[in-house]
């Protein structure tokens, strides 16, 4: 079955996320086929907006990363995959909003992180528990945290897998926009229409700008990650790091 949807209609390109666990998984076919209506949108002229939805159905205990008896090389080009999504969303050159629903409490709260507006329904929860696995913060998470909300605000999260409630992440600059459950379509559809009538080009220059010195820095942060998680996993299973992996 599809694991995304796409549509497109007056200026906003949708792109509904049909299994966000798998996501959260970093199931390969998950992360191609999101990695592939992003850039179909990307580059359809009559999507001056993407709305991205479906994020927050997933399960709250992070599930397993590693398949069984995966080679590290394999689990890490999963990562870099999802890195390369989550990359081409956080610098796409047309806005971004982001619904939320339910409980974000892994990779698909990273992909809401990394558009530029989220518009969450009350009671939508937020959070990093992959500690509780053993598992190191990961897919742009210790990047995203900090940047938004900054460094005290971020280890609340990440370092006790902790959650927040959307009127908290409101508070500590992660959501944009808090309303009732049955407002939050209108709500997100309205904000994403309103940016699809503004000037596109003025908009991906303001987007460049902002993004400047963002870059390097994420690419950066992301690699450290994904080493990170490589070691945790190796010394979990008894092996040291090896720096090739």
């Amino acid at each position: 079955m599809p694991l995304t949807g796409m549509a497109v209609s007056n200026g906003v390109g949708s792109l509904t996320i049909e299994r966000p666990a798998l996501l959260n998984a970093l199931d390969s076919s998950a992360i191609a086929q999101a990695g592939s209506a992003l850039a179909a949108l990307a580059e359809n002229r009559d999507a001056r907006c993407i709305l991205i939805a479906g994020l927050g159905a997933e399960t709250k205990t992070p599930p397993a990363v590693r398949l069984p008896g995966e080679e590290m090389p394999r689990l890490l080009a999963r990562i870099q995959s999802f890195n390369r999504l989550l990359l081409d969303l956080t610098f796409m050159p047309k806005p971004t909003v982001a619904v939320l629903a339910g409980s974000l409490t892994g990779i698909t709260c990273n992909l809401a992180l990394a558009c530029d507006f989220r518009v969450a329904a009350e009671g939508s929860v937020l959070g990093q528990e992959y500690v509780k696995a053993g598992l190191p913060p990961h897919g742009g998470a210790s990047y995203l945290w900090l940047e938004l909300a900054g460094l005290a605000r971020a280890n609340e999260v990440l370092l006790t897998a902790g959650t927040i409630d959307a009127t908290q992440a409101q508070r500590f600059r992660l959501v944009t926009r808090v309303v009732p459950a049955n407002e939050l379509e209108p709500a997100a559809s309205q904000l994403a229409g309103e940016l699809a009538r503004s000037a596109p080009l003025a908009i991906a220059m303001a987007k460049g700008l902002s993004q400047t010195r963002q870059r390097g820095g994420m690419e950066a942060q992301l690699e450290a990650e994904a080493y990170a998680l490589a070691t945790s996993l190796l010394k979990a299973r008894g092996s040291a790091p090896a720096t090739g992996d």
